[in-house]
C-alpha cells in the first residue's frame, strides 16, 4: 500500500484541519502561524471556527486546547461581530473544561 502525501493547501480546509488535529493527537502543537491555520485565520476565519468546534469536545485535553487556541486566533482581531460572538461563546464554554490548564487558556 502506497500513501501519498498531499500538501495542506491542495485540500479543502476541513480536511486540512482534520489532518492537523490528528498531528496534535500525536504531540504537534500549532501556534497559528503554521499551515493550515495561518491562511485560514487570515482568509477563512468562519470556516476555520466551524471546523474547530467539534474538537472542543474531544476526549484528549491537548486537542481541546488546540481548538480553543485556534478559536481565539480566528476572532481576536476580527471585525465580524457574529464571528466574535460565536468564538466568545465557545471560549466561555472552554472555561469550564475539565482540564484546568485548558480552562485557564480558554479564558485568556
Amino acid at each position: 500500500m502506497i500513501l501519498s502525501v498531499v500538501p495542506f493547501t491542495a485540500q479543502p480546509l476541513k480536511q486540512q484541519v482534520s489532518q492537523a488535529m490528528e498531528q496534535v493527537r500525536n504531540g504537534k502543537f500549532y501556534n497559528g502561524s503554521e499551515e493550515p491555520f495561518a491562511k485560514a485565520i487570515a482568509n477563512e476565519p468562519s470556516t476555520l471556527l466551524d471546523a474547530m468546534i467539534p474538537y472542543t469536545k474531544d476526549t484528549i485535553a491537548k486537542v481541546r486546547l488546540q481548538a480553543y487556541d485556534m478559536i481565539y486566533l480566528t476572532s481576536h482581531k476580527s471585525l465580524d461581530q457574529k464571528l466574535r460572538q460565536t468564538a466568545v461563546q465557545y471560549l466561555v464554554y472552554g472555561c469550564g473544561d475539565k482540564n484546568s490548564g485548558n480552562a485557564g487558556r480558554a479564558g485568556k
